[in-house]
């Protein structure tokens, strides 16, 4: 019995968690007028999950350390925020702009939008906050044609993400950015993948 409740405590303080990673990167997004904050947000979320160890971690520590990250990082992730949402702006534009007869087309610009998430994924798993951001770009972009099991497992937790979106949209806002984030960060670790 002792058992049981030991491991129903460890999946409650897992989901606690969770809903707590997903609240403290909504309020920052948040705080950065969503624009502004989103990138600086999941990166602090990724540096968190790959640090994190839920024995010795406090809530008060955690809000530290996202607080830090975001901070320190806001800046320079706002450059390349702003590249990385020009473009999804611009390719995003011919799903409107291709007439929908050309069905083949739509897909395509579909993928392209595929190609970019993935991109991003890799962008913010290597990141260097020192370093020239268009070329950390230009190398996620590379990433992306390296590692296609990599991109396989992103893709299905980002199709999971929709599809729980799509099914339980209350579920997914306490906890769909940060368990992605979460899954992503222990495939790395699985593979040894953690730049």
């Amino acid at each position: 019995m002792l058992v049981i409740l030991e491991k129903y405590t460890n999946i409650l303080q897992q989901l606690y968690w969770f809903a707590y990673l997903q609240l403290l990167w909504v309020i920052f997004s948040v705080c950065g007028c969503i624009i502004f904050g989103i990138f600086p947000a999941t990166y602090a979320l990724f540096h968190i999950w790959k640090d994190f160890q839920s024995d010795t971690s406090t809530t008060k520590a955690l809000f530290q350390q996202f607080h830090h990250v975001y901070m320190t990082s806001f800046f320079s992730l706002n450059k390349a925020g702003m590249l990385w949402q020009a473009m999804v702006l611009l390719i995003s534009t011919n799903l409107v702009i291709i007439h929908p007869d050309y069905v083949l087309f739509k897909w395509m610009v579909l993928g392209m939008l595929g190609f970019l998430l993935l991109s991003v994924i890799h962008f913010f798993r290597q990141v260097d906050l020192n370093g020239q951001i268009i070329g950390q770009i230009k190398k996620s972009f590379m990433l992306v044609l390296l590692y296609p099991k990599n991109n396989a497992i992103y893709m299905i937790v980002f199709l999971g993400l929709i599809l729980s979106l799509y099914v339980l949209p209350g579920v997914t806002f306490f906890f769909g950015v940060s368990l992605s984030i979460y899954l992503i960060v222990q495939f790395d670790r699985k593979t040894d993948c953690i730049f």
